[in-house]
């Protein structure tokens, strides 16, 4: 349950991430096509790890190379997304201008809209733990992919083959 609980942590980023950052990068209609590339990417991952982790547990590489070679992806594609993709919040842009802007000119009263509104208590509680299960209540769509995924999430990544099962 532990390993469960972690991997689902730490593999939840980019269901919640992508599609703002989606939103940042293109206009509506190009959006759709990234959209659906990335859903289709989501929806083909939990059918084809199970044939893959198949093959490669069958192979000489043996059952320990299903994570090697998840690591190894995530370290590959991590890593150019690193480097590659911008930032794309305009307010943390913002901020970084007007950071350098303030050390630049050494005018201290330069500051982003961002800065006048800093994080408290009530408003993280409202953004990270209210407002998602509202979400979920209002809109019945989320709620039935929300569902949907986290039985894929849960279950089909963690199947063992078959002829393991007995013995």
């Amino acid at each position: 349950m532990l390993g469960r609980f972690f991997s689902g942590f730490f593999a939840s980023a980019p269901l919640a991430v992508v599609g703002g950052a989606l939103a940042d990068l293109w206009d509506p209609v190009d959006r759709a096509y990234g959209v659906c590339i990335f859903a289709g990417g989501a929806f083909a991952g939990p059918v084809a790890g199970p044939i893959v982790g198949s093959f490669i547990t069958e192979s000489y590489l043996g059952w320990r190379w299903t994570a090697w070679i998840t690591l190894i992806m995530a370290a590959l594609f991590g890593g150019i997304g690193l480097f590659v993709i911008p930032e794309t919040s305009a307010a943390k842009i913002l901020q970084t201008r007007a950071k350098k802007l303030r050390y630049k000119t050494q005018n201290w009263a330069l500051h982003a809209k961002a800065d006048e509104n800093p994080l408290d208590a009530q408003r993280i509680l409202h953004v990270y733990l209210a407002r998602p299960w509202i979400m979920i209540v209002k809109e019945p769509i989320l709620a039935l992919v929300t569902a949907y995924m986290s039985f894929i999430y849960g279950v089909s990544p963690h199947r063992r083959p078959l002829h393991n099962l007995t013995g």
